[in-house]
């Protein structure tokens, strides 16, 4: 057989006609999966895929949040929540439309609208049917215990909003009727407070939730059931507690059970004490330990995410949780279910990291929270551990050197103690305003940790924290007689939130060192943490309401609407404080 003989215009018809068919093969296919996307219907068709997170910016915040406002002593967190997202839609959308200054702010009457609500919720079987729960709040005739997402369901409530003027919140259950012109003016029927809520979206999933956050540019609803941590403190099995190798709490408390396996003992026979504590540090940053357990729900708002934010347990990204609790140590003792601890926050521009620390201690300093807390015998010695910034070192250095200056020209020629700068009112006041840290703490639980206050003044040493996430404080206590002779306390081995239950600042420098309760208030959850939770009986979700408000609801727009009574509307128009900072450096102002 002769070979076959392909001229160059064969081969290049033939290659041509290769192509051709595999291009009709390909549209066949492609015409076929158009027609079965037409016939099949999605496995879920209410599910929208996400399609834009892997595009979507790294952090984002709402604008416009207004200050948040406390739940004190009662469970109307939720109340909070919804009035609060109400809050930021009245504010946002005023704003834009120019009805509102962009500092202005109305804050609602929550103890007006927590009152309608659970009236509302008992008016009749139908309404019951909505908001009916186990033993939730219209169950049992409270204002404690309710959902966010009840506004959207009770569409009679849409002109029952009113100002904060009508009826302060009041701080406890026993007063949780009290607002005695309510019906009055519900009957007036001039409140101009109008809206209507057209739109009630859910979201479980953190992607879809930043998405719904950036899309609609508002503050999410956030429920979410809450958990403690649980801590394991290592006491000795024969009750020979000594205090130099073992926690104050072991003389405290009777409690003995097995220790983990993960537990440093001190002794191979030890028992532990189980302590639970709220799943929060005082920095605001909610954590899972290894050992935790659900305890609740809570109800807080959403209003920003950072991807890149990594808190101090080691948990990268998150979201920024406008809450509804004050800045402060709460007493602890279990026995009386007072079980919240030390509660801190931030700005929204700290969790973003959009601000220096030191221009978030002007806004929150926080200065009960002991990894705030200044070590001034460091000063005396050289530089402190507490203080990062260079800059700031070099602030103390200088505050220092004036201190030995003066104190060489004044005095003797005795050495300078550990403790001297410590004691230098003049100094440490200017460091205090300087860092907006606190030098000079007094004993919080003289019974439980053996401090004395009205014997001693007590300075930071160092706080070290161990294997088993406990803490440990170390004071120099200074005798108040004479001023001079020194010793040491120890707050030693206690869950981390405990140590600022044993010992606070002095009433003078917390009085100086107040969180701006117009910008703080903000708490993190990480992504993960959410996560962990709800893969162990934990749950969560974000709730975005849509509210079309009216434009009569505006002090800016009375004159259009003669027929409204605008006095409590305008009693209660506010502005929120601002800050400014040019840098890093909050004292720092360029010379022009």
């Amino acid at each position: 057989m002769k070979p076959l003989k392909f001229s160059i215009q064969n081969i290049i018809i033939l290659v041509g006609l290769i192509i051709l068919a595999i291009l009709s093969i390909v549209a066949v296919a492609l015409s076929a999966a158009a027609l079965s996307t037409d016939k099949v219907p999605a496995p879920n068709p209410s599910y929208t895929p996400n399609l834009t997170s892997k595009k979507a910016p790294h952090k984002y915040a709402v604008p416009y949040s207004p200050p948040l406002t406390y739940q004190e002593n009662r469970g109307t967190c939720w109340a909070h929540a919804m009035v609060g997202v109400m809050q930021h839609s009245y504010r946002k959308n005023g704003i834009e439309k120019k009805f509102l200054k962009p500092d202005e702010y109305v804050p609602f009457s929550i103890q007006a609208y927590a009152i309608s609500i659970i009236k509302e919720c008992q008016k009749n079987d139908a309404t019951m049917k909505i908001c009916k729960g186990l033993n939730n709040g219209p169950v049992i005739n409270s204002t404690s215990d309710g959902e966010i997402a009840w506004i959207y369901y009770l569409t009679d409530l849409y002109d029952k909003l009113f100002p904060s003027e009508l009826c302060p919140y009041l701080p406890t259950d026993a007063d949780e009727w009290k607002c005695p012109k309510l019906e009055e003016e519900i009957q007036k029927n001039k409140n101009p407070i109008k809206f209507d809520v057209t739109e009630l979206i859910t979201k479980y999933d953190v992607d879809e939730t930043k998405d719904l956050l950036r899309e609609k540019n508002v503050a999410l609803g956030l429920s979410v059931l809450v958990w403690d941590n649980k801590y394991f403190v290592p006491c000795s099995a024969n009750g020979a507690d000594d205090e130099g190798a073992y926690s104050p709490l072991c003389k405290a408390f009777d409690e003995r059970v097995a220790c983990p396996p993960s537990i440093t003992k001190v002794q191979d026979d030890d028992k532990c004490i189980p302590m639970a504590q709220p799943g929060y540090t005082m920095d605001g940053e909610w954590f899972l330990n290894t050992h935790f357990e659900m305890a609740g729900g809570h109800g807080m708002q959403i209003v920003a995410y950072n991807d890149n934010w990594k808190t101090k347990n080691g948990e990268k990204g998150g979201f920024v949780i406008k809450n509804s609790w004050h800045d402060q140590i709460y007493p602890w003792n279990p026995s009386k279910g007072q079980t919240r601890g030390g509660r801190g926050s931030h700005s929204i521009a700290y969790w973003m990291g959009e601000t220096s620390l030191w221009n978030e201690r002007m806004v929150c300093a926080n200065a009960h929270n002991p990894d705030n807390w200044l070590s001034c015998t460091s000063i005396a010695s050289g530089p402190t551990k507490s203080i990062k910034n260079r800059v700031a070192q070099r602030v103390v250095q200088r505050l220092r050197k004036n201190f030995e200056e003066e104190r060489a020209a004044n005095m003797t020629n005795e050495a300078a103690g550990p403790v001297d700068m410590c004691l230098n009112s003049k100094y440490i006041n200017e460091i205090v305003d300087v860092m907006r840290q606190p030098t000079e703490f007094q004993c919080n639980d003289a019974e439980r940790y053996g401090c004395d206050s009205q014997k001693y003044r007590y300075f930071l040493d160092e706080i070290t924290y161990d294997e088993n996430g406990l803490a440990t404080a170390s004071f120099v206590s200074i005798l108040k007689a004479d001023n001079k002779t020194s010793g040491k306390f120890v707050v030693n081995q206690v869950p981390p939130l405990l140590v600022g239950e044993a010992m606070q600042p002095i009433p003078e420098q917390a009085e100086r060192l107040k969180n701006d309760e117009d910008n703080c208030g903000y708490y993190w959850i990480p992504y993960d943490v959410l996560r962990a939770s709800t893969r162990n009986g934990g749950t969560w979700n974000a709730e975005h309401i849509e509210i079309d408000w009216d434009d009569s609801s505006y002090l800016a727009n009375r004159d259009k609407y003669p027929g409204k009574d605008y006095s409590l509307l305008e009693k209660s128009q506010k502005k929120q404080k601002e800050w400014h900072f040019d840098g890093p450096l909050p004292h720092a102002k360029r010379s022009q």
